[in-house]
């Protein structure tokens, strides 16, 4: 079974279109009902697989960093695809916060459901334009309908749960890179496709392509470049993305 692992704040109606085009059964994780950063066992729990069914992984931008997890801590995975993931070290490295002896935990916790309360309450009535405006620019068009786009983006519960995850990468990322620090990392890992977009606008996308690189090297795999894409790769270019996937997986 092929599982699609969307990026961060996008759909199963985004990733349709490359769906389709996968050969056999495919799955695609709403990251609305069950986050991405959930870990690997909630995952293939929550998408309703068998524990030792042979999996097809492929993962885009945050859902590449969870896809990339999942490989690592599961054998049954029988290829993995990586489509832009999110680094392990991205935005100066991987660390977890906090006070170890929990002092402090509960009004920490409450000052932050304060602010993320607020803070989805404030974007609530800019989400569905900003989401709209957003996916016409990089991906050509939107194809959520109003209803969708309104309830995932123009709702405090829909960015609130966006939110949260952004509020778990860091321990995500926490766990990724301790299992990458094991020697053998790369060993473990199944057949493995790694593209990266290359924007036209190559200041702007450095520090990111250094970041895939140097992933590219933990994992020990020779990166594919496209050249003049968008992040949105996936999305906006469903059909050269499933041949580039299957031809790989095929080879």
């Amino acid at each position: 079974m092929w599982v699609i692992l969307p990026g961060l704040a996008l759909t199963p109606t985004d990733f349709a279109p490359l769906a389709n085009l996968l050969p056999g059964r495919v799955k695609t994780l709403d990251a609305w009902a069950l986050p991405l950063t959930s870990g690997a066992r909630r995952l293939r729990a929550g998408l309703g697989a068998d524990a030792t069914e042979p999996l097809d992984l492929v993962g885009h931008s945050l859902g590449g960093l969870a896809a990339l997890e999942w490989a690592l801590v599961d054998d049954a995975v029988a290829s993995l695809t990586l489509l832009d993931p999110t680094s392990p070290h991205e935005g100066g490295g991987a660390s977890v916060g906090g006070d170890r002896a929990g002092r402090g935990k509960t009004p920490r916790s409450v000052s932050r459901n304060a602010t993320t309360n607020l803070a989805t309450a404030t974007l609530a009535p800019f989400g569905p334009a900003g989401r709209y405006l957003a996916m016409r620019a990089l991906a050509g068009a939107d194809r959520l309908s109003c209803a969708e786009r309104r309830q995932r983006f123009g709702t405090a519960p829909g960015l609130g749960a966006i939110l949260d995850q952004l509020r778990a990468l860091p321990a995500l990322q926490q766990r990724v890179a301790t299992l990458l620090a094991a020697p053998d990392a790369a060993r473990r890992l199944p057949l493995t496709l790694h593209v990266i977009a290359r924007p036209r606008a190559a200041l702007l996308s450095g520090e990111f392509l250094r970041e895939q690189h140097d992933l590219a090297a933990w994992i020990g795999r020779q990166p594919i470049e496209l050249a003049g894409w968008n992040h949105l790769f996936p999305v906006a270019h469903p059909a050269e993305v499933a041949e580039l996937i299957t031809t790989f997986r095929q080879a």
